[in-house]
This record gives C-alpha cells, sequence and structure tokens, in this order.
C-alpha cells in the first residue's frame, strides 16, 4: 500500500495517488490528494471517512 495512504488512514488499495499536498481554505488546513481518474467524490468521502460536501473540488484531467 502506498505510504501516503497509509498516513492519512485510507485503506482502499485500489487507489493510486500521483501526489499529494495541502493547502489553506478560508484559514484551515485541507489536504490535496490528486490520484488517478475515476475517483469520484462519494468514492473519496467514503475512503476517507468524511461527507461528499467536504470534498472541495476533483479535476479530471485526460493525460
Amino acid at each position: 500500500m502506498d505510504n501516503t495512504l497509509e498516513l492519512l488512514g485510507i485503506t482502499d488499495s485500489n487507489i493510486k495517488i500521483t501526489r499529494f499536498s495541502a493547502e489553506s481554505v478560508n484559514g484551515e488546513k485541507r489536504n490535496v490528494i490528486e490520484a488517478r481518474e475515476g475517483i469520484t467524490a462519494t468514492d473519496i468521502a467514503r475512503i476517507c471517512h468524511c461527507s461528499p460536501s467536504s470534498v472541495i473540488r476533483i479535476i479530471d484531467e485526460a493525460v
């Protein structure tokens, strides 16, 4: 399993992170996870144990 996934407590080994960073949104630190395509806000919420509304954005970029 990816070390970043382990640090975040994410146990879904199907997710392949391409980049991880953090940003500030209204003074609150937010984790930014860039992963391979096919991930939805609901998927992220499920694996991160949060509400889909807490997912700020998903950028779908074809490579």
